[in-house]
């Protein structure tokens, strides 16, 4: 960690840079998403000068908060997509253009879904690292309950929950998750929904009778050395790495310790427009050598005997 902390992020470029790949690791590989929270807290304090409002600063956890924030409101735009593609689908003139317009528009579908559910979740880690507040968590929850029911929606709903239900369950916010599990309850005696989706909420609500104690547990990230030691001895073995979840320590509680921010809902900063595309263009070219060191870093697999290098002491 001390690698990473010594690097030179000391410009708004850089810093969006540094966010825009830990995202994306947070997000396209799920099982890394608290080790990059874990990380993101050795950073929460770090600021650097607005490119355009000199004597002015940004700090990483706003910058943080926007990118998560662009993330989880692209799914209204990416609906609207959606459905022009599906219209186009409609008018195709021919079964091959039809197949063909089918298989993309299924693809598509299928891997913003998954990054829904993987943004929730790392968004969800974030909170319980005490880097996104409860009311934007509420924000969230309000939404993905909303009128008219959205399936997708509801399946990120039940990722959210299961993240962080249990850090919410208590106190002031009791009456809030009295009020999403009513709805829930309501949604699957309705029986509007598909029963996969169904099935989720049961489980999300005996989850929350059974104290949050989820009936399979995530096993999160293994090494290749584990894996075969499990096949060895049919099963047996734990599960070592990043997929392990952070401040619980029994019962619900709320999330652990730290600085908060002090913004406590969305639009802290504007939202600043930055595509993978030019994000994956400039980085050799502003960061060098120095910032694929720090992917290697982050990401590499810790040998035998070594610490984690997302390991530090909270602040």
């Amino acid at each position: 960690m001390k690698q990473v902390i010594e690097l030179t992020i000391d410009t708004e470029e850089r810093l969006k840079e540094v966010i825009d790949l830990t995202f994306e690791k947070a997000v396209s590989e799920p099982d890394f998403s608290v080790a990059c929270v874990n990380m993101c807290r050795c950073l929460m304090e770090l600021k650097v000068p607005a490119t355009d409002k000199p004597g002015t600063t940004l700090n990483f956890i706003k910058l943080l908060l926007n990118r998560c924030q662009k993330e989880f409101e692209k799914n209204i735009e990416n609906n609207e997509i959606f459905e022009k593609k599906q219209k186009e689908l409609e008018a195709a003139s021919n079964d091959e253009e039809r197949q063909q317009l089918t298989e993309t528009l299924e693809e598509a579908i299928d891997k913003e879904h998954r990054r829904s559910l993987r943004n929730i979740q790392f968004m969800g880690e974030l909170f319980k690292g005490s880097m996104l507040t409860e009311p934007i968590m509420h924000d969230c929850f309000a939404t993905l309950i909303k009128k008219p029911y959205n399936e997708e929606s509801l399946e990120c709903l039940c990722q959210l929950l299961s993240t962080i239900g249990r850090n919410l369950d208590y106190g002031k916010a009791l009456p809030r998750m009295d009020y999403y599990f009513n709805q829930m309850d309501e949604i699957i005696k309705e029986s509007k929904t598909s029963s996969r989706i169904r099935f989720m909420l049961q489980d999300v609500l005996d989850q929350r009778r059974n104290n949050w104690v989820p009936r399979r547990r995530n096993q999160g990230l293994k090494i290749t050395d584990q894996i075969h030691k499990e096949r060895k001895t049919a099963g047996s073995g734990g599960c070592m790495g990043a997929g392990g979840e952070s401040g619980e320590r029994g019962g619900p509680q709320p999330p652990g310790q730290g600085p908060l921010p002090r913004d406590e809902s969305w639009n802290t900063v504007p939202i600043c427009k930055i595509t993978m595309n030019n994000f994956q263009s400039s980085f050799g070219q502003t960061l060098g050598l120095e910032m694929s060191n720090l992917y290697l870093y982050m990401f590499q697999p810790p040998s035998d005997g070594e610490m984690s290098p997302f390991s530090c002491s909270p602040f």
